[in-house]
């Protein structure tokens, strides 16, 4: 019997900084729209030619390691086209700077591989106190908002 040592390049030697070139990685915010090709219900990746049909999901939260890695939300009607991997907790929350309204929805949560393209841009915001979603809005994610109704009738 043959052994394979000494036949497996070493990766180091391979690995060199001139070498390998870091792929420009996609930004999408919370909120943005996006499509998922699915198969049988589970997301494909997006240069995958053998898919069922396409879902639009909306981008919950996103997390960055290796991989960007996006948790999107998907409601009653998404359900015929891909199906939900879990529900958001506050351990996905935490993770992945999800806002505190979600607890309970269903989500899925893909990669940047598995994104095929930007569907609508939300750069709106939904007020903190009575939730109105103003599209105008164009602050940080991390500013807290309040339309101008909260802020000149504190009491509402």
């Amino acid at each position: 019997m043959f052994g394979m040592l000494g036949f497996i390049p070493d990766l180091r030697e391979i690995d060199t900084e001139e070498t390998v070139e870091k792929p420009q990685l996609p930004t999408f915010m919370r909120g943005d729209i996006m499509e998922v090709a699915t198969k049988y219900g589970k997301a494909v990746l997006s240069n995958c030619k053998d898919y069922d049909t396409v879902a639009q999901l909306r981008v919950l939260g996103e997390c960055q390691g290796d991989r960007l890695i996006y948790v999107m939300l998907v409601t009653g009607g998404d359900v015929k086209y891909i199906l939900p991997s879990g529900r958001v907790d506050k351990h996905i929350s935490r993770e992945y700077n999800i806002d505190g309204r979600f607890f309970g929805e269903e989500c899925v949560i893909v990669t940047d591989l598995h994104v095929r393209r930007l569907v609508k841009e939300q750069r709106g915001r939904h007020c903190e106190k009575c939730d109105e979603y103003n599209e105008d809005v164009r602050t940080d994610y991390s500013e807290v908002y309040y339309c101008g109704t909260c802020r000149e009738n504190p009491w509402r």
